[in-house]
């Protein structure tokens, strides 16, 4: 990683521009401040220092609570020369904290690699030890969402007891002891959510007109419920800005502002949403158009961050025609 990967990302980078990194199944936080080390090392010989993200998501919440303290044992150093010790970690105790340098390039939110939408415009997807704990369909699709998350020409690393398996079309090996991988272009390469139900038409064949009603309202219930549990946290606005209708699991992006109520999205949406929304549904109501708005970092209560994408998205006419999402 930090002969082969980490130069080549920074080539032709400057203040301007960014770098954005993504580890999935991110545990404790070992690999992800590893990570940090590295790229601070490299940041530190530049003139020309680009901004570099590094996305750290996991499915378990205490995990990332001990990751965004950043604090370990000792034990846990021991393969760390004494140098980078002294240079990234601070004694405290008993334990070592990771420095603030390193710490501001992280951001840590729970996600699920087999379930939620993956992130995209990555530079590098690292995820070392987590595909052993799949089975293989579900390796299966993952491997295809980190070709989709990654930008054309991006890297992969991988445990080393993992492997792309049959996805060869969709990755280049460059080190196959060390198990990294580049991005290759590959036209088909589309991740995809599995459905739980066939087609409607697929679903009635062959049915009577007493079945084919039982099978629809069965579809419509498990349509609904699927609906509730995956789709994504959504509100419906008016073209003011005022919301006439909230979907489940909106928490973590709204909070009710102090003092008399209010339905005004962009007064009680939470920090580090409010920008990005006021823009998006203002470019929204004025061109009819989706507006999408990728990596938006939204602080939460317990001081930790989320990266999303916010989509701004005009209902089809109906009425006044002047409903969004």
């Amino acid at each position: 990683m930090e002969n082969l990967v980490v130069p080549r990302l920074f080539e032709g980078r400057g203040e301007s521009d960014s770098i954005r990194i993504w580890v999935p199944g991110c545990a404790t936080g070992e690999e992800v401040y590893s990570i940090g080390i590295l790229m601070r090392e490299h940041m530190e010989r530049l003139s020309e220092v680009p901004r570099v993200q590094i996305f750290a998501t996991d499915i378990d919440e205490p995990a990332l609570s001990v990751a965004r303290a950043g604090r370990y044992p000792e034990a846990l150093l021991k393969g760390m020369t004494p140098e980078r010790k002294r240079r990234f970690f601070h004694n405290h105790g008993s334990s070592f904290v990771v420095s603030h340098e390193v710490r501001e390039l992280c951001i840590f939110s729970p996600h699920s690699v087999t379930r939620d939408p993956p992130f995209s415009r990555m530079d590098l997807v690292s995820c070392r030890n987590l595909l052993i704990y799949l089975g293989p369909d579900i390796q299966n699709r993952v491997i295809p969402t980190f070709h989709y998350a990654l930008e054309p020409g991006g890297y992969l690393f991988l445990g080393t007891s993992e492997s792309i398996s049959q996805h060869s079309d969709l990755f280049v090996t460059l080190d196959k002891k060390n198990r990294l991988f580049q991005w290759r272009e590959n036209a088909s390469a589309t991740p995809h959510f599995s459905t739980l139900i066939g087609h409607p038409r697929a679903a009635d064949a062959g049915l009577g007109r007493e079945q084919r009603g039982t099978s629809y309202s069965l579809r419509q219930s498990v349509e609904s419920h699927v609906l509730e549990r995956f789709a994504p946290a959504h509100v419906v606005v008016n073209a003011d800005g005022d919301a006439v209708y909230f979907s489940a699991r909106t928490g973590k992006y709204l909070e009710a502002p102090q003092g008399a109520p209010s339905r005004q999205i962009l007064t009680i949406a939470r920090r580090g949403l409010r920008l990005e929304l006021r823009s998006a549904l203002r470019e929204s109501v004025s061109t009819r158009n989706t507006v999408v708005r990728s990596n938006v970092v939204v602080e939460d209560d317990d001081g930790g961050a989320q990266a999303l994408t916010l989509t701004v998205e005009p209902l089809p006419n109906k009425g006044n025609g002047n409903s969004f999402s």
